[in-house]
């Protein structure tokens, strides 16, 4: 699938939120879940499980987890 025009939608849809609620960190929120929506082809169980089970398969990011959380 074509991501090219699909990438500028999380974007728009965490600063439009901004603007309209005064809330940063939920619009950044929602914009990164829509950003996750796109990616797994609209599905919404992929949207959940697939990246953060694809970011944890990688042994330097859970080395960088384990950094700011300890």
């Amino acid at each position: 699938m074509d991501y090219q025009w699909l990438s500028i939608v999380p974007p728009l849809v965490a600063i439009g939120l901004a603007l309209i609620t005064k809330r940063v960190i939920p619009s950044l929120a929602v914009g990164i879940i829509s950003g996750a929506f796109i990616i797994s082809e609209y599905n919404i169980a992929g949207t959940f499980i697939k990246p953060p089970v694809l970011c944890l398969r990688r042994l330097q990011t859970v080395g960088i987890i384990q950094f700011f959380c300890f």
